[in-house]
Formats: C-alpha cells, structure tokens, sequence
C-alpha cells in the first residue's frame, strides 16, 4: 500500500513539472537552470519492442474518451539544464529583406554533457499564431502586433509560442540530446510577405538556419551567450552536427521540410560552413504544404507525420500530400522510412501548451479526447510526446535505437500507453526506393489493366480505377453486396501461365480506406482474407486481413489511408518463385466498399535487421469490438455534420488606395483594400484567400498587427480587367468565410 501511494505521489510530481514551465516574460532568462529528474520504474523501453498488428482490445479502443488518468511518459535517465538566448532585432538579409526578425530561442541539454561527448541535437518549430496574449491559463490569443513593431498592446504579454514545447525539450535532453526551441514571433509568425512566400515558410527555414549556424560556432569555438550559459565554454566540441533532428508544428513543419531541402540541394550559405551536418530525422505534426512558393518532401531522411483527425485549422490535411508524393519516389538515394501517424481524437492546437484555444470543429465517427471547452489537453500532449521519443531516439545520435521505429510501423503493437490515450492508425513505406520496395499494383492503368500491363480478373464486385486529383495518386474502388469465396478481386503481374518471383521480399504492404457510405458499410469494421496466386492457377492458404490490421473508419471526411502489412510468412506454403497475383477474397464481411492503392513489396520489415513474427488477433475479439461500436459510429457521424456546418461572417471595406512598388508583391503597383470585421479574423495555418468572382489573391496581411483588420492587395493590371458587381468573398480554410459586398472598382479614387 506505501509503494503505490509512492508511485503515485511520484506521477503528481511529474505532471506538475511538466505543465507548469513557462517563462515569466519575453526576456532571456538570466542564467542556466538545472532540474532533477524523477527517476521511475517503468520500463520505457517495453511497449515499443512488443510485436503484434495493434494492441489488445478495450473497451475505449475504437471511440476513444479521455482516460482518467493520462499516461506519463517517463523521462531519460539524465539531469537537465535549460537557458534561453535572444539577440536585438534587426533586418537580417539572411533572414528577411524588408522586416525585422530577431533570433530567440530556449534550449534543453543534459548535465554534463561535456563527459558525454558530442550529442545529437534537435530543433524545434512552431507554426503560426498570434504574437500577443492577455491573462493566463487560458490567456486570450488577439493580437499581431509584436510581429511588426516588437511591443504588444497595453495589458497583453508576449506570446511565448516556442515555450509550448518545453515538454519535448525537457524529455529529449533527459535522453541525452541538445534541442533548442527557436522562436519566429517578429517579422514571421502572424505575417504575410511576397508574391513567391505568402506563408513565410521560405523566411522560417532561413531562420532555423542560421540558428544552426550559431549553434556550429558556439560547439566548434565556444562563446555562448551568458543569457544562455553561466559557462560561456559549456557546448565546446559538444554537439555532432552528423546527428541532426528537426521537428516542426504547422508551418512550422513545412519549414522544417524546407529546411532539409535546402541542406540537402545545398542551396543556403550556411550549409557550406557545417560540412558534416547530416539531417537524419524530421518529425512534423498537422503540417502545411504549398504555402512557402514551392513544395517540399522529406527524401533521404526518416520522416513521420502526425495528423490531428479532429483538426479545425489545416482541416485539408495537406501534411498528407508530402507522404503521397514520396510514395512515387523510387529513385530514393538515401532508402529511409516514411510514416503518416493518424491520431484520433485529437486537434491542432493543443500539441502546443501555449496554443489556449480549441481549433477543433468536431471528429468525424469518433470522438475527441479533450472537451469542446477545454483550452489543453495534457493527453494529447503525452501521446505526441511519445511518437516524438520514439522517433528521434530510433534515428537520431550514435546511440540510436532503430527498434523504437516499430512504433510507426503497422506490422509491430502500438506502445500500450498510446492505445491508453486513443487509437492511431498508421500509414507508411520502409523506404519509396526501388531498393527496398517493388511496386505491384498502382491502379494507374485502365480498370482491368495492372500496372505492369497484365489482365486483372473479378468476381462478385464492382471495381473501378480513379484519380485522387488532390494528392494525383490512383486508386481502386471495390464494393461487394454479398460476402463467399468466390466474390474476389485478383491483381496480375504476370500472364497466365506465367509467373515472377516475391522471393526475397519480407512483407505484402498495400493501403487501404474504407467509403464513407455508412449504409455499405453497415459494419464499424471491414474484413477480408488474402491469397497469393501460384503460375498454375492454384492458391495459397488464405490469411484474414483482420489477424493483422482493423480497416475502420472513415474517421474524416477526406479519405486517409492506413497501410496493411502482411509478413509472407504467414503464406508457408506459398510457391513465393512462381507467383502470378494477389487475391483480394471478400468472405468475411457480409458488404462493404473500400479503396485500394499501392500494393507492394518490401524487402525489409523494419529499419532494424531483426524481425519477430507479429502476434495474430482472433476473430472472436474482432467480432466483439465491431457489435461494441456499431452504433456510436452513427452518433458521432451525425454530431461531426452538425458541428461542422459552414460558418459565415460579415466584413466591410474601410479603405481603397493604391500602393505603388508593393514589397508584398515583389515591387508592382497594387490597390490595397482595407477590411475590417467585428469577428477576428484568426491566425491559422491556411491562408487567407480572397475571391472576385473566380480569381484568387492571397497577398493578404493584417493591418499594425490588429486582427480585427486585413491588409489586401491586388495587382493594378489585375484590378483593371475586373468585372464591376462580382462577388467578394474571403475564405479562411474549409469552415470559415466572410462576405464582403460586391466589388465596386469606383471604391478607387
């Protein structure tokens, strides 16, 4: 009875220190804290080693509530010291041209990290958000205007933005690494620049850079700043810029994509002085794409992205469309993991602790694990917290443990702890390269035709080959109205009487998604069973899909993926040299419908060499889960399509003028309208888009920081050849939009 009340005292303790830093004002603390470590019995490293498809089922395993208790990731064996460093703003060409930026940032390293030798160092980045804040706990998030001018209105803070992480900071110093949390406030976040970086993303990775840059000097001479260090020699030689993490939030991750980028095509000066410096894991979570001009992927280095299911502010999931791209990247030089980590449940927001305001609209299907209310959510927190740790300590350092990247890949259990918090399901490739993955089928051929050019054959459905234009991948539509071992689709990759070789191949991988037609699919969860087709015809033993994998959902109204992946050898008696296709066999669910894309073959099943045979689900626990949640599947659908109604506000014009040699849009002559709104306009991720009648202009900022009024520009040859009497209407992502009143191009005097 004493231990327990010891443990349990020990968990308080624990959450307190991590929820309860932050700063007491924007300024650089005066010196170098230490904090001890609460040392535990857990064993950290166990849920991630376990093998299996998923974990065991429980009663919140599919509609996840917030647990009672939320689970504690513990920290890492070292003692940590924290320090912050901020330098006077100034227009730093290596940074921004036309605006002041500043360079601020905290940092987290174990004690002792001279007696270490050189570590791993990560570095973090927030997303966009206002700059100014009032009150605490939660504060009231309303205004730019430290962005532009570096003060906030009277009775308003600072917004610390980069100090929302410093529960990953703390916890990755504790396991040895250097991080440092970069603050964007002034001149970047809560901004709006040129025609060729409306999001700033481009501004954003100049800044980590020269970060870098500082970090380089101060490992390579020393001199850090006493803001940061009380001992200015302390990072002397101490960090390995060959071990490099980066982790970005928002825009934040884009910037981060970007960043590796630039590294990676040597395109930024900085680059030039850290020779050695080698990326070797980017981690995002909610990420943008396409704001920065240009988009980027994440090819040569081991990427993971964490998409929030309940996410009100990149409601589009465009984090997704960097995995889908990379998934057409075989010619990969550097074969590293990719891996989409789907989190249900959860919202945009509350991955960062000084992010006070729910984003959320609602989840489709499911439910979230905060309240609508709620203005935290330390569940989210440590459910992040643990996908982050996994993922820099299986890729990161001299030490890496590669068996940790079992937690991204679909094969291998989830961590018990997260299946505590809510459910996850992953998407993800060992490496797009030819070197590890053979394509057998991308539905990129007419329907009927597989994509090496060999006939497909059908029984009992309807199938049909389609484009996501979106994300320009191909997929297959297949629906069946009865289930029996004669209703089945089969892809071919070789004639009759003809065969090719999976000998050599580790896992069958493809990803799968099921319709949003409730009525089709009638079951919370689809079943099937999979074949291997021999070159006379006959078949392998069948194994169900279910023994290895749930395809649930959908939990979004976009479709989202999850990527089945079989191990061969749970086919023994498979003649794997003499394999002519891949039975899909519909014999376990009574209908359904479901897309199919990319099937595949890996050669490895995990970045590790070592490999354990999965543990198998029974199909007695697979019908249990799916009678459990039948109906709460169509009490959350149609409270996500109330709450996720089109909300629409008013706006006005207060100004028309024209503004010769714009430095928003690169030196034109613009007319700028001036707009304002008794609704804030929000600071989101997406941006803000105007449209007269069919024609869209982005070139949009707020005025002096406020957020009640907007800055928009138009081009003047624009202007001219537009059309008295359009619509005006400004979009702000899929849920939000202000009605502005029609243009009138006489407003210009």
């Amino acid at each position: 009875m004493l231990l327990t009340s010891l443990v349990r005292m020990k968990a308080v303790c624990l959450i307190v220190l991590i929820l309860s830093t932050t700063l007491a004002n924007a300024e650089p603390l005066p010196f170098s804290s230490s904090r001890a470590r609460l040392r535990t019995r857990l064993d950290r490293s166990l849920p991630s080693i376990q093998v299996g498809p998923l974990t065991t089922l429980k009663a919140n395993s599919f509609l996840s509530s917030s647990p009672a208790t939320t689970p504690i990731v513990p920290p890492g064996p070292a003692k940590i010291s924290t320090g912050e460093y901020r330098f006077a703003p100034q227009v730093d060409p290596e940074i921004m041209e036309r605006h002041e930026t500043e360079v601020w940032a905290k940092a987290y390293w174990p004690q002792n990290l001279g007696e270490r030798g050189p570590s791993p160092i990560v570095f973090l980045l927030h997303g966009n958000h206002t700059t100014c804040a009032k009150g605490s706990h939660p504060h009231e998030d309303t205004s730019c205007t430290y962005t532009l001018t570096g003060t906030c209105p009277t009775g308003m803070d600072v917004l610390l933005n980069h100090v929302g992480y410093d529960y990953i900071g703390e916890h990755l110093a504790s396991h040895g690494f250097v991080v440092v949390s970069i603050n964007a406030n002034r001149g970047i976040t809560c901004g709006y620049s040129s025609d060729n970086d409306f999001g700033l993303i481009g501004a954003r990775a100049r800044l980590v850079l020269k970060h870098m840059k500082l970090w380089k000097e101060w490992t390579k001479r020393g001199a850090a700043p006493t803001t940061l260090v009380a001992r200015r020699q302390e990072f002397l030689g101490a960090i390995d810029f060959s071990h490099v993490g980066l982790f970005g939030h928002s825009r934040g991750a884009e910037a981060m994509r970007a960043v590796h980028h630039f590294v990676r095509e040597n395109k930024n000066s900085v680059i030039t002085q850290i020779p050695e410096l080698k990326i070797r894991g980017l981690f995002e979570i909610g990420g943008t794409d396409g704001l920065g001009g240009a988009s980027y992927d994440a090819l040569g280095v081991a990427w993971n992205q964490v998409l929030p299911l309940c996410d009100g502010d990149v409601s589009d999931m465009s984090g997704y469309r960097p995995f889908q791209r990379m998934l057409e990247q075989v010619e990969e030089a550097d074969p590293t993991p990719k891996s989409v980590y789907l989190a249900w449940g959860t919202n945009h927001n509350f991955f960062n602790s000084e992010w006070q305001e729910n984003d959320s609209y609602g989840c489709e299907n499911h439910q979230a694990i905060f309240r609508q209310q709620d203005w935290e959510s330390p569940s989210q927190r440590q459910l992040g917290l643990l996908a982050v740790s996994d993922f820099f300590r299986a890729h990161v350092g001299s030490r890496r443990q590669p068996i940790l990247a079992r937690h991204f890949n679909p094969l291998y259990q989830l961590p018990s702890m997260t299946t505590e918090i809510t459910n996850v399901d992953r998407d993800m490739t060992i490496s797009p390269s030819a070197l590890y993955t053979t394509r057998f089928e991308s539905f990129n051929q007419p329907t009927g035709v597989n994509s090496h050019g060999e006939l497909n054959s059908a029984a009992g459905v309807q199938i049909e080959h389609g484009l996501n234009p979106g994300a320009k991948s191909h997929h297959a539509r297949i629906q069946w109205t009865r289930a029996g071992t004669d209703v089945f689709f089969q892809s071919n990759w070789a004639a009759p009487g003809q065969a090719r070789s999976m000998a050599g191949f580790a896992t069958l991988d493809f990803r799968v998604s099921r319709s949003s037609d409730l009525q089709v699919n009638s079951d919370p969860l689809t079943d099937f069973s999979i074949q291997l087709v021999h070159q006379d015809e006959s078949l392998s033993e069948s194994v169900p899909v279910s023994q290895f994998s749930q395809v649930r959902g959908p939990v979004h109204s976009l479709n989202l993926y999850q990527t089945v992946r079989i191990p061969l050898s749970a086919f023994p008696q498979a003649q794997l040299e003499k394999a002519r296709g891949i039975r899909f066999m519909f014999d376990r669910t009574r209908q359904g419908e479901i897309f199919i894309k990319s099937i595949r073959l890996a050669t490895r099943s995990n970045i590790e060499d070592t490999f354990t045979a999965p543990v198998r689900l029974t199909r007695a626990s697979w019908k249990k889960a799916n009678d459990r949640i039948r109906a709460e599947i169509l009490r959350y659908s149609t409270q996500y399509k109330a709450d996720l109604r089109l909300r629409t506000n008013r706006a006005f014009i207060s100004t028309t003028r024209l503004e010769k040699n714009s430095p928003q849009l690169l030196g034109q002559d613009v007319v700028e309208m001036v707009i304002f709104s008794l609704t804030r306009f929000p600071v989101i991720e997406d941006l803000p888009v105007l449209m007269i009648g069919q024609k869209e202009f982005r070139a949009i900022r707020f005025d002096n920081g406020s957020t009640r009024r907007l800055i928009l520009s138009i081009p003047k040859a624009d202007w001219d050849r537009l059309e008295p009497g359009q619509a005006m209407l400004l979009k702000y992502g899929r849920r939000l939009r202000f009605q502005l009143p029609a243009f009138d191009p006489t407003r210009l005097k």
